[in-house]
Formats: structure tokens, sequence, C-alpha cells
């Protein structure tokens, strides 16, 4: 009989072990992250940087954020765009080390933003039908958020997305390679 590969038997063991449960987060925090972005429609791709900075409020196992974003690339036609998203979080919470606040957050959410980069993609009018909507809608996960005492860090969170109204014509994809808050019990 084959065996679990042992981080299952991990993940398994503190989801499924009621004491390993940390106390919901309460409060608020701060964060900034550094993301790789890659967007496509149709066959035509860009992919860019995302620096962004993100307001936290927590209260139990749900959070809200906020938070804004600058893309960076030398694939847009212009250098910089600018994005604006609000987020609705989901937390469990596990403690790993109570003597050294040491906690364990994975969390996954929903982001709906509003981006600048769609209008610098296509300037030549017969790309003009293939221009996306600003509005995005997106789904995240943030698997390895770690909390230690009042610092958060997070490493490879990933996000899939695409363009509202017409869901499905322009796909977004985020890698967060590092996250680094502060955070504030309240």
């Amino acid at each position: 009989m084959r065996s679990l590969p042992p981080m299952v038997t991990l993940l398994a063991g503190l989801v499924l072990a009621p004491e390993a449960a940390a106390e919901p987060p309460t409060g608020w925090g701060v964060s900034a992250s550094y993301t790789s972005l890659s967007t496509s429609q149709w066959s035509i791709g860009t992919d860019s940087g995302r620096t962004a900075v993100t307001g936290h409020l927590m209260r139990g196992n749900l959070g809200l954020g906020a938070g804004v974003a600058v893309l960076h690339s030398g694939a847009l036609q212009r250098s910089t765009a600018f994005e604006g998203f609000g987020q609705l979080r989901l937390v469990g919470p596990f403690d790993l080390n109570a003597e050294r606040k040491l906690s364990w957050w994975p969390t996954i959410g929903l982001e709906l933003g509003l981006t600048g980069s769609q209008s610098y993609w296509f300037e030549i009018d017969e790309w003009s039908e293939f221009r996306g909507s600003p509005v995005y809608l997106s789904t995240f996960a943030e698997p390895l958020q770690f909390r230690l005492g009042p610092v958060v860090l997070s490493a490879f969170e990933l996000g899939f997305g695409s363009t509202l109204p017409a869901y499905g014509r322009t796909l977004r994809i985020r890698t967060t390679f590092l996250r680094v808050g502060v955070w504030l019990d309240g």
C-alpha cells in the first residue's frame, strides 16, 4: 500500500487536528508585495511586474482588503499602469508554536479590481475590438502565509481571474513571490 507524501500528511494533520486551530485573527494590518502578472487575450499576452500595497481588516475568519498597485513592464505601450482592488478573504489560522507566537494563516479569497493595463495593450486601430474591460474578478490562494508576532510573511501566492462583464475574454494569472506585512491585533 502506498503512503501519502509527507507534505500532504502534515497538511491533513493540521487541518484535521482541532487542537492546532488558532484563535481567528481580529485586527488590521498593512502589507507590501511583489507579483508577476501574466495577462493574455486570444494569442496575445503580456507579462508585467506588480508592486502592491494592501490594507487588511479581519473579524474572525472573514476579512476585507483594499489596495493599490503599480504595473511596470516593457510589454505595455507605456511604462507603468495602475490598479485599485478590493478583496474578500477567508482565513483558517493554525498555531504552530504558541510560545513564539508563530501561526500559519492559509487564505483564499476573491479580488475585484480596476486596472489601467488594458488601455495600454492595443493602441493600433485594427486591434481595438480585442481591447478588454478594465474591470476584473479573480480568485486567489495564499497557502504559505505565516505570522510571527506582528510580522506577516507570505510567499508563492497564486491568483486566477478574468475581465468583466465578458468573463473569460482575458485571462489573468498572478503569482506573488513575496509579501511582507505588519499585523496589529484589535
